[in-house]
């Protein structure tokens, strides 16, 4: 399947829930936009196709202002939102950012020959409140969509690396019901396994906790089981 083709698909997912997080989801309570991925042309080239998925934004709006959740994004908000995506370009300004040093770490390791920016990041929440994690009842409106899991099904990813720490576990386990977490590091390091995953798939801390806890190396650890 061509990149173009992915996102024609991944485009029509998320118009066909916006009228479900228009009508359920509150404006006034400092929600941002939800995040909705579009795969760069990299990613189709890559011999590893990793997806980096992340706990939730930290402030999402369109373009260069963080307007929020209920903002009038026109005909199309699907297309907008997955345009925002595009211009971030995972994180290309955010160099001193851990997640971003770490995510693309893991893909140049994967693919050191590859181009540059060839993977796909997302949110197992795909909201914020105020720059964090929204309240229960809202972040539930959004995962009962089950835009990740939709996701995960398109993009066929070799490699899936959650870097969301153990007190997203909960909230792991209810998006992927049946969900096998094997320790290879206690609390820091799993194998994950669903049918819903590939083989390759992991669980360990947030790189902001990674760098803070001096576990930088755990990146090392992913990066040795991941390889073929």
């Amino acid at each position: 399947m061509s990149v173009d083709t992915l996102n024609e698909q991944l485009h029509d997912l998320y118009q066909s829930h916006w009228s479900k997080l228009a009508n359920e989801l509150p404006t006034g309570e400092g929600l941002s936009n939800p995040l909705f991925i579009k795969i760069p042309q990299a990613y189709d080239m890559a011999d590893c196709k990793l997806l980096i998925v992340g706990q939730q934004t930290n402030g999402w709006g369109v373009g260069s202002k963080d307007v929020g959740f209920g903002a009038n994004l026109g005909d199309d908000p699907a297309a907008d939102l997955m345009c925002l995506y595009e211009r971030f370009a995972l994180g290309r300004n955010y160099t001193k950012s851990p997640f971003w040093v770490a995510s693309h770490k893991l893909y140049e390791a994967l693919n050191p020959k590859g181009e540059p920016e060839g993977f796909a990041w997302s949110n197992l929440v795909k909201i914020d409140q105020k720059l964090f994690r929204p309240e229960f009842e809202y972040e539930n409106i959004v995962s009962k969509c089950e835009l990740l899991q939709a996701e995960c099904k398109l993009l066929k990813p070799d490699v899936v690396v959650f870097f969301t720490g153990p007190d997203y576990d909960p909230r792991l386990l209810m998006t992927f019901p049946g969900l096998q977490m094997s320790p290879v590091i206690e609390r820091a390091l799993f194998v994950l396994e669903h049918e819903a995953l590939p083989v390759r798939s992991y669980r360990t801390y947030h790189p902001n906790y990674l760098r803070r806890s001096k576990q930088w190396e755990m990146l090392d650890r992913i990066i040795a089981l991941a390889s073929p």
